[in-house]
């Protein structure tokens, strides 16, 4: 495999931060991620823990899966539990809970992972920035 070059990854992360800000666009305000309290960060962990010990990102860290063996539907399953995990970790960060669920509903599923990533990146600035 190549190495990328240095404008590759740039051009990468800035489609990565295109693809995000669409699928968040609207997103009522939230606690910021350098504001959490612990039991925020702790939920936050514990989600991030749950979805490894599901297999929800596989061993690749890729989200694509294969629903034609009860292995892929199982992981699928745990996708799916864990979607709704973020949707509900996520009200309870709202500044505003009605007007989160107002703006989650019908929301998309990659939405919901953006939003996960979004505050997993944060959170990683965060306590780097905190030691």
């Amino acid at each position: 495999m190549a190495t990328k070059k240095p404008t590759d990854i740039i051009d990468d992360q800035l489609d990565t931060d295109a693809t995000e800000a669409e699928a968040l666009d609207g997103l009522p305000a939230l606690i910021p991620a350098y504001r959490f309290r612990a039991r925020h960060r702790v939920n936050f962990q514990n989600l991030q823990l749950e979805a490894l010990k599901s297999g929800v990102f596989g061993g690749d860290g890729a989200l694509e899966i294969d629903t034609t063996s009860p292995e892929g539907i199982e992981r699928y399953q745990a996708l799916l539990d864990f979607i709704a995990t973020v949707d509900e970790w996520a009200e309870t960060i709202a500044i505003d809970a009605d007007a989160y669920a107002d703006w989650a509903a019908g929301k998309d599923y990659n939405t919901f992972i953006a939003l996960f990533v979004k505050y997993q990146r944060e959170l990683g600035e965060s306590s780097r920035s905190e030691n």
